[in-house]
């Protein structure tokens, strides 16, 4: 039976304080900063001048710790999201029927700043589904579990360089999301336990990681032990507007025991990529190209994938977009796709690892590889 259920948030503002946390000076108030899907990626240190305090919710963003360390400092977040769907004959009218369904994701997280060199970061999260004819996976129906919770130390700061060591349980996103990305869509995201290191300066970014992915299990989720996640990803950026750039990376997979249709067996997965993309004038443009390498128990793993999204945008109403797109990968994984392909082809087909197109209709299904197993396709295209 359907576990349905919602978690109400009311948020109850300090409405006192916001009106007299509001600065008034001669300067021109910093824009705030924008939200990511990765909330621990915002970063609300403008707020350190007072001149910058001018939005309803700064005052919750902002709460200093200490007089004269404006960098010792504690902000909340949260976010409420609700959404419906309803699905029609999605085999085909075959043995299914119609189905809608209410889902809802509620998180609530605290990021402390304990000056420039030390963060602690926490994220709650809940997520329900109501109305659904057919058991729920656990990445749609988690009453409350722990999103996010890592601690940050930065050994080497200067004005335009920094160096991040960070423990702890987090989530990743590199590039465009082909392969390893966020999982947005479901209620629970993917979440990792491990480390990182994060270099950045003007025209480099560096992430080396070394992590096991996080169980979804309904409850308070535990990694699994039996899988290994690791790698490192390069960005250049070949202009300061951040708008042309190259990205080179490595990702590393092992797991015990991986399981398809053809057998079982210890699997190694090497994957070795390059992404160019840009944008100038009307143009832009997005490139990857991955290799794939490794072993699924006895026999060996040889994989490709090479795809292009290029565009021209319109300087006219509503901005119209013409967008060719090409895609090419491995022979063997051609064709349409099937929910038994992946599993039966383990080693001639390129998996995307953790990529953000598990789609909603996707992960309703148990059976379905984006409810079970992370590292199979769901779709055409990696």
């Amino acid at each position: 039976m359907c576990h349905a259920g919602f978690i109400c948030l009311l948020p109850v503002l300090p409405l006192a304080m916001l009106a007299e946390n509001m600065t008034t000076t001669g300067e021109t108030p910093l824009p705030p900063p924008s939200y990511k899907i990765l909330r621990f990626d915002e970063d609300y240190s403008c707020l350190t001048n007072p001149a910058n305090r001018s939005d309803w919710f700064d005052p919750v963003k902002y709460i200093p710790l200490r007089e004269n360390e404006p960098y010792w400092y504690l902000s909340f977040g949260g976010e409420l999201r609700e959404r419906f769907e309803g699905i029609h004959d999605d085999n085909f009218g075959i043995g299914s029927g119609p189905d809608s369904y209410w889902l809802q994701r509620v998180t609530l997280l605290g990021d402390l700043h304990l000056g420039e060199r030390v963060r602690v970061f926490a994220e709650g999260i809940s997520g329900a589904i109501a109305g659904e004819t057919q058991p729920a996976p656990p990445v749609q129906d988690d009453p409350i579990d722990l999103q996010f919770a890592f601690v940050d130390v930065l050994p080497y700061l200067t004005s335009d360089e920094r160096l991040t060591l960070r423990a702890g349980r987090f989530g990743m996103s590199f590039g465009s999301g082909r392969l390893v990305a966020t999982r947005a869509a479901p209620n629970i995201p993917f979440k990792f336990d491990g480390f990182e290191i994060l270099y950045a300066r003007p025209l480099w970014e560096a992430t080396a990681f070394l992590t096991r992915p996080v169980k979804d299990s309904g409850g308070f989720d535990l990694e699994d032990h039996s899988t290994a996640f690791w790698g490192l990803y390069l960005t250049h950026w070949l202009d300061a507007p951040h708008k042309l750039g190259i990205d080179l990376y490595y990702l590393g997979v092992a797991r015990e025991h991986g399981r398809y249709a053809s057998g079982a067996g210890n699997e190694h997965r090497h994957s070795l990529g390059a992404r160019e993309f840009g944008a100038w004038d009307h143009w832009d443009w997005n490139a990857e190209e991955v290799l794939q390498v490794g072993s699924f128990g006895t026999d060996s793993i040889l994989a490709w994938t090479a795809s292009l999204d290029a565009g021209y945008t319109w300087d006219a109403t509503f901005q119209p977009r013409l967008s060719p797109k090409h895609h090419r990968r491995s022979p063997k994984c051609r064709g349409q796709f099937d929910s038994n392909r992946v599993r039966q082809r383990g080693g001639g087909c390129l998996l995307a690892v953790f990529k953000k197109r598990c789609c909603l209709r996707c992960a309703r299904f148990r059976g379905h590889p984006c409810a079970e197993n992370r590292f199979s396709l769901c779709g055409r295209r990696p």
